[in-house]
């Protein structure tokens, strides 16, 4: 029950007592702090600025959480799979103790990411699964607007699910909510990040023309009106190519009749 409440509370427009403060507010265009220092698998301080310099997938998890975080991340390596470039991926705790655990030596988000990293099944040269002190992840959170808190009953936190896309200068392009996340979604948000610079292919400004972000389904669907319109001048192109090489033609026939 508990883990229904969790997933419906991406979508939900009220949220039930037990999860009070807890939610997820698009802040599309917000800017992120790249100043803000996280830790590294080994433990080693590094800057988001560092790590975010081409587009970015975010996810917010905790490692020992036993539930949700699980599934968000099992749902993101399947959606991956059907994605043929190559992803930067930062993972970041929002657990501070586990952050004190791995600066301690434990090798928890090091685990955390071999054991994804296997479950991907191909190179993963841009993947980091970060920690982090309370003060950055707090404000880290607070600017994509991923709202969360820790359940003293429970000893576990409550949060919301979905991934986060940045592009190259830390801005939030786009949000994708839930568990499940289909391969042409990612790689359109991915899209969506890059803009119209390097990263982003003709392909992908392509698809992005053919396709527009729904905020009421959560997903891409086909621009049928963008498509209508590329069909209409299309044919106009061609009915007035032909009728221009047919009075061409006519014309030339005819002069040799003179």
């Amino acid at each position: 029950m508990r883990l229904l409440l969790l997933l419906g509370c991406c979508f939900a427009t009220t949220l039930p007592p037990a999860l009070e403060g807890v939610s997820i507010h698009e802040k599309l265009g917000a800017q992120v702090d790249g100043n803000l220092s996280f830790y590294n698998e080994q433990g080693k301080s590094v800057l988001l600025r560092d790590v975010i310099t081409r587009p970015v997938i975010l996810v917010l998890v905790y490692y020992e959480c036993p539930h949700l975080c699980t599934f968000v991340l099992n749902g993101l390596i399947e959606g991956l799979k059907g994605v043929q470039e190559d992803v930067e991926l930062v993972v970041i705790s929002i657990d501070p103790r586990e952050a004190a655990a791995v600066r301690a030596g434990s090798d928890l988000a090091q685990k955390k990411k071999d054991s994804y990293a296997v479950a991907y099944g191909r190179a993963h040269a841009g993947w980091h699964f970060f920690t982090g002190e309370e003060r950055a992840v707090r404000k880290l959170a607070d600017a994509i607007g991923f709202a969360y808190r820790y359940d003293e009953k429970d000893m576990q936190y409550a949060h919301g699910a979905g991934l986060f896309f940045l592009g190259p200068s830390g801005i939030l392009k786009r949000f994708l909510p839930g568990v499940s996340f289909a391969s042409r979604d990612i790689r359109l948000a991915l899209a969506e990040a890059a803009g119209s610079g390097h990263s982003s292919s003709l392909v992908q400004q392509m698809q992005l023309f053919c396709y527009r972000y729904d905020p009421k389904a959560r997903t891409y669907s086909v621009a049928l009106m963008r498509l209508m319109r590329v069909a209409v001048l299309v044919t106009v192109g061609l009915v007035g190519t032909y009728l221009g090489l047919f009075w061409s033609g006519r014309r030339r026939k005819g002069s040799r009749w003179v």
